[in-house]
């Protein structure tokens, strides 16, 4: 098995031929043969380009480990990621890393709205979900996507699901508008979550166009999120085997959530 990826000569830990195979012992253990600290993640931020590199990143979701531990996100969490168009991709991206590494369970649609999204708190049973509130009432000029998270969020608190802010509520964006995320650097945080994480622990939730009209979710272990590709758009296809596709990949040990 070929654990390299060709865009940076990244490597998995020699130790996932033993079963280690996790998002986290990837992102803290892993290295790259071909340069010393690659760039892992770019994109757009208030209008700048941002470009992160490993050590950089390995630093940020270190911190953010810790700051959703202490909020009472641990292994198994199960959780929401909403996002919308306007919305940071940046931002989604080192959330969606932070969370999976930690082990916690993340849904996250590829397309949000209120249409399905009772059936799909009924399915998934989510504790917490991650919301842009912060980022969309800074975009004056999406009104629509504004309505459509205000209607989501009571449907949330009707649910019973606790409410977090991408920006409000985590020093994210703080790290990446002030700078300081160019001098961050960390093995994975205090509490060393991410080591407690298992190669067959359920990491993420896709939902794709099923019958009826309504969604087919999927569910996708820790594991596979290492070895077959994900069908998510997110810009650190470098680091994951994340890539684009309208299916959900077919790989032997993957099925179907419901």
């Amino acid at each position: 098995m070929n654990n390299s990826h060709p865009d940076t000569g990244f490597h998995a830990p020699a130790n996932t031929v033993n079963g280690l195979l996790t998002t986290g012992r990837i992102l803290f253990e892993g290295h790259s043969s071909a340069v010393s600290d690659p760039q892992i993640i770019s994109g757009k931020y208030q209008g700048r380009d941002i470009a992160i590199t490993l050590s950089q990143f390995r630093g940020i979701v270190s911190r953010l480990h810790d700051e959703l531990f202490e909020m009472g996100i641990h292994k198994g969490t199960r959780i929401m990621l909403v996002s919308f168009s306007s919305t940071s991709e940046l931002l989604k991206t080192i959330y969606f890393v932070s969370l999976v590494t930690m082990g916690a369970k993340v849904f996250m649609p590829r397309k949000c709205g209120t249409d399905e999204l009772i059936d799909w708190i009924n399915k998934t049973s989510p504790e917490y979900a991650l919301i842009p509130g912060k980022e969309l009432i800074s975009h004056v000029d999406n009104e629509a996507e504004n309505t459509m998270l205000l209607a989501m969020n009571e449907m949330f608190i009707s649910s019973h699901v606790a409410l977090l802010d991408t920006v409000s509520s985590f020093p994210l964006d703080k790290f990446i508008s002030s700078g300081a995320y160019l001098s961050m650097h960390g093995d994975g945080g205090r509490y060393q979550v991410y080591k407690q994480v298992r190669p067959e622990d359920e990491a993420l939730i896709l939902n794709f166009p099923g019958i009826n009209g309504n969604s087919a979710l999927k569910t996708y272990t820790q594991e596979e999120i290492v070895l077959q590709p994900i069908p998510v758009k997110l810009p650190i296809s470098t680091l994951f085997r994340l890539a684009e596709e309208d299916e959900p990949s077919v790989h032997k040990s993957s099925r179907p959530y419901l």
